[in-house]
């Protein structure tokens, strides 16, 4: 442990803030540190492993529990590394969860987005098949399971639907809904992408797409809800980690309760069947988007490194 200790303070050398992303394993030792080294730290809450534990449907009860136990030591030693340190969460549903446990911070939105991400609607009609979107990274907690049923809902209505999942993640869960398409006689209306970056061939499939849906029971600040909004589609969400700062159920998104497929399912008849709902959640949710741009991300981050900064001066 003294050693780590000592590769960590070797780096922070003519450093007046540093900006931390939780939980990174053992990014507590860091809060100590810059103490003793009156450097400023910035702490960012970026998910809830806690949630996260919770939400895998692939883990047993007990397996839940162990890793739970696992887990404490790192959660107890970083609220206490995070004490009297600037600290914000990836949304209010974050911060909500933690104010529970007794830990108050500021609300911030990730972004990524550039200019070029953003694109303009050239119609609002849906012309003879619809295009239902998923990107993200695929885990259990992200729930596509119940999008896959809330298409194949649509379809046994004769409804011309598809799905395109955009994204890699844990192979077992991959197989899991590959299977799950297979039993649902689903592989004409269901296609996985794989992973794509950030660029052109990311933005060509919201371009291209109808409707974006994304059904995770837990989350930080999704990045591909900004990305969505950014290019125009009318948007389906559980109302989770940043969705709640970003959207308004019927205003500029539907926000559907999570592990409900029935509910997806309503809400995808919606948008197919209400040009005007789509229209004003379209432009709505670009509007929400439009002040998110990665400069602007930077920029905030960078005030609430100089004002920790600024604190640990104070404390000289």
């Amino acid at each position: 442990m003294p050693k780590v200790f000592s590769v960590f303070s070797a780096n922070l050398d003519n450093i007046d803030a540093l900006y931390i992303r939780l939980f990174d394993p053992c990014a507590w030792m860091l809060g100590p540190l810059c103490n003793r080294r009156k450097i400023g730290t910035v702490f960012h809450i970026v998910g809830d492993p806690i949630a996260g534990i919770y939400e895998r449907s692939d883990w047993s009860g007990p397996g839940k529990l162990f890793r739970r136990i696992l887990f404490l030591p790192e959660e107890l030693l970083t609220w206490n590394a995070v004490q009297s340190q600037v600290l914000l969460f990836s949304g209010s549903d974050l911060k909500q969860r933690y104010a529970v446990r007794g830990s108050h911070g500021e609300v911030i939105i990730d972004s990524v987005l550039e200019e070029s991400d953003f694109s303009y609607p050239k119609g609002n009609s849906l012309h003879g098949c619809t295009t239902v979107l998923f990107v993200g990274f695929l885990r259990p907690p992200k729930r596509v399971e119940f999008l896959i049923e809330a298409v194949g809902m649509l379809i046994s209505e004769d409804r011309n639907i598809k799905l395109r999942i955009v994204g890699s993640g844990e192979e077992r869960y991959v197989t899991y809904l590959k299977s799950l398409v297979s039993e649902r006689n689903l592989s004409k209306s269901v296609e996985f992408i794989g992973y794509l970056p950030m660029g052109d061939g990311l933005n060509k499939e919201y371009r291209t797409a109808d409707i974006f849906a994304f059904p995770s029971a837990t989350e930080g600040a999704a990045r591909s809800l900004l990305e969505a909004a950014a290019n125009s589609l009318p948007i389906i969400t559980t109302n989770v980690g940043s969705a709640r700062d970003l959207f308004i159920d019927g205003e500029s998104a539907l926000i559907v309760p999570p592990n409900d497929p029935v509910e997806i399912a309503i809400a995808l008849r919606r948008f197919i069947e209400d040009p005007a709902l789509r229209k004003k959640c379209m432009e709505n949710a670009r509007r929400s988007a439009g002040g998110r741009s990665v400069r602007t991300h930077v920029k905030v981050i960078l005030e609430y490194l100089n004002r920790a900064s600024e604190i640990a001066r104070s404390n000289v």
